[in-house]
């Protein structure tokens, strides 16, 4: 079988859909998680997310057992204070956690994490 490689710009968008097919594609489960606010027409305003809600990670999956918690970040996007902390208490709770900036660089770091579980 031939497979294709598609070259796609970097962008946050692409990169989480990359990420997302890539554990899928090894097995895994995962999940976008959207945790903006979302815009009430009637009120005409948008609705806040719960202080405890913010900063879970832009993709949640579980790969060989394992609960997989992935921030993506390109260009000078960084991590804010919630996702800092996010990724401490699911750390401390056992979860694999990574940060994203390209495909190689996050192919490369979850390889080496699942060689060492």
């Amino acid at each position: 079988m031939n497979f294709k490689v598609k070259s796609v710009p970097l962008t946050a968008n692409n990169l989480t859909k990359g990420v997302k097919n890539f554990i899928k594609l090894s097995g895994g489960w995962a999940v976008r998680v959207n945790t903006m606010g979302v815009y009430d027409a009637k009120n005409e305003t948008y609705r806040k997310i719960a202080e405890e809600d913010r900063g879970v990670s832009d993709v949640v999956g579980c790969l060989n057992g394992k609960a997989l918690f992935v921030e993506v970040k390109v260009g000078k996007d960084t991590e804010s204070k919630y996702q800092k902390r996010f990724k401490k208490e699911m750390t401390r709770a056992g979860a694999v956690c990574i940060v994203a900036h390209d495909m190689d660089q996050f192919i490369e770091e979850i390889n080496q994490i699942m060689q060492m579980l």
